[in-house]
């Protein structure tokens, strides 16, 4: 098998608007990864994974993260093994030297055994939640949304769907430029009536109970 034939496959997001130039799938990380999976992985990684308390936490991890290498790899002509990861900021993930200087970008997230990958040539973010009524309340939602988004939400007939409407697409714009979760999310507004002019924000429903949310920087032209 050469080193650019993609051996991993995802499908399209149902519903989610995909910017140009940009990929993003879902696959399934509910069942125990190959031994290629795991093989690929690099020392840290597999370390990581063992430090993870549940069996199908791991899986999730090393089919994620096998998934993405795969991706990443087809992307730039290169074999997955040889993808080497670094972190920034708040230990967020980026392509390490040389592999930086492509300017390649990617974001992943999972919940619900299933994972989302999106690989692209600009800053992007992904977020996938699982709408549960039990963790969240209006005290609680105050200390992550805006005034404006609060007024939103209360304003909505399905308040639990709208605040995971609002906290996923907040994440994806947090994981596009690695802001971090600080005090300032509640001074930024991402309601489906509010954009960050500078980049385009789209979530989706695609499955009940499960939100969907892309950020990805605009181009300048």
């Amino acid at each position: 098998m050469s080193a650019t034939q993609r051996v991993v496959h995802v499908a399209p997001v149902p519903e989610l608007v995909t910017p140009p130039g940009c990929e993003i799938g879902y696959l399934s990380v509910d069942a125990a990864p190959s031994n290629e999976a795991w093989g690929t992985l690099s020392a840290d990684e597999q370390q990581r994974a063992l430090r993870y308390r549940t069996t199908h936490d791991q899986w999730a991890f090393v089919t994620t993260r096998y998934t993405l290498r795969c991706l990443i790899g087809d992307r730039l002509g290169i074999g997955a093994a040889t993808v080497v990861f670094d972190t920034v900021g708040r230990a967020k993930p980026v392509l390490a030297e040389p592999q930086a200087r492509t300017g390649l970008q990617f974001s992943v997230s999972h919940a619900s055994g299933l994972a989302v990958i999106a690989v692209a040539d600009q800053p992007i973010g992904v977020d996938i939640e699982r709408v549960r009524p039990e963790v969240w309340d209006l005290e609680s939602a105050a200390l992550v949304l805006s005034p404006q988004e609060l007024d939103w939400l209360q304003a909505q007939s399905d308040a639990d769907t709208a605040f995971f409407e609002c906290w996923t697409r907040k994440e994806a714009w947090v994981k596009m430029g690695d802001q971090g979760l600080i005090d300032e999310l509640t001074r930024i507004t991402l309601t489906p009536r509010h954009h960050d002019p500078h980049c385009q924000l789209s979530h989706a429903s695609p499955w009940p109970g499960v939100i969907v949310a892309c950020a990805i920087t605009e181009l300048r032209r």
